[in-house]
């Protein structure tokens, strides 16, 4: 409430409205779904263990955008560990110091011009990792190379990873992965129809079973539709 964080261009053009704005408490809190993207910062956000690693704050972009694409590449990654940022009614008051807001603007010049371009890299991105720290890095070099970050943003990345392997830091697992292993698990059947007239059945259908069975590998429902190879006479 109050004094909320917001850029500096609003801050310039509803420079009446600030310091009086009051969102609902009441508010039901919003969960962003995959491919959603929503800007949020360091100020008053409370993050889960399962995200401890989305604590990196980047270093090579300017200080007043770090926070803001931080929040956007927490997001991509929180998708493929099956994460969502919520947001919630208010607990706090800001009571904002002095800025100057034309500096304010100069620094967030990046956020401006290539947010839009950085969001759409993210939701294009896909990994072919099996490990969320893994993904990450595959992201941050990913990112290095789009020319969103620079290169020594992997070098801090890699240190502030290794940091929280040290301390007995378990990251979640990727839920491809456990829908993989869902998938491998199931066991399903196979219905096979078998139709002809019996004489060729017996004959040919039997020799090609067990290629069949092993081929399936599980269990088979066999239905048959047979003739007979007597005649029928009237």
């Amino acid at each position: 409430d109050l004094h909320p964080d917001v850029d500096a261009i609003y801050r310039l053009t509803n420079s009446f409205n600030l310091g009086h704005i009051r969102f609902n408490r009441e508010q039901t809190p919003i969960a962003l779904e995959p491919f959603t993207f929503s800007p949020y910062n360091t100020q008053n956000t409370i993050t889960y263990y399962e995200a401890f690693w989305g604590l990196f704050l980047p270093v090579t972009t300017s200080f007043r955008v770090c926070d803001i694409w931080r929040g956007f590449w927490v997001q991509r990654l929180l998708w493929d560990i099956g994460g969502r940022i919520v947001f919630a009614g208010p607990t706090v008051k800001q009571k904002r110091n002095v800025h100057s807001l034309f500096n304010d603007m100069k620094e967030e010049q990046q956020m401006y011009y290539e947010s839009a371009a950085f969001v759409r890299f993210l939701s294009s991105w896909k990994s072919s990792s099996t490990s969320l720290f893994e993904n990450i890095r595959s992201l941050a070099n990913s990112i290095v190379k789009q020319g969103f970050w620079k290169s020594a943003e992997e070098k801090y990345l890699d240190i502030w990873l290794n940091d929280l392997l040290s301390l007995g830091y378990e990251p979640p697992p990727l839920i491809n992965l456990i829908n993989k292993e869902k998938k491998k698990n199931k066991r399903q059947r196979a219905a096979v129809c078998v139709t002809g007239r019996l004489a060729c059945v017996n004959a040919s259908y039997f020799l090609f079973e067990k290629q069949l069975r092993k081929r399936l590998q599980g269990p088979i429902d066999i239905f048959y539709y047979l003739s007979s190879s007597v005649p029928i006479t009237p």
